[in-house]
């Protein structure tokens, strides 16, 4: 039986799909969740999370992907894939 061999780029795909919602400790199974945007100040939630690891706000147009959400919150692109590598 030989090993699998994972290359850095299916890592970096895989981190980039785990759902945010993990992340925030918010549980919902299968469906978009909308959450009050850390990027600026709203008094009703506008940020969209997707089940596929992805978000979307519709208040200060902030958009990505999981590494992209962690890294804009003030982590380096190092800490994101670590954090996000325990998910998957």
């Amino acid at each position: 039986m030989t090993p699998i061999q994972i290359t850095n780029d299916e890592i970096l795909q895989a981190c980039r799909e785990v759902p945010l919602h993990l992340l925030l400790g918010i549980r919902f199974p299968n469906r978009k969740f909308k959450i009050k945007c850390p990027f600026h100040a709203e008094r009703t939630p506008s940020c969209v999370l997707f089940p596929t690891g992805g978000y979307k706000c519709f208040g200060c147009s902030a958009h990505g992907n999981s590494i992209d959400f962690i890294t804009k919150t003030g982590a380096t692109f190092e800490e994101a894939v670590n954090e996000l590598i325990k998910y998957i």
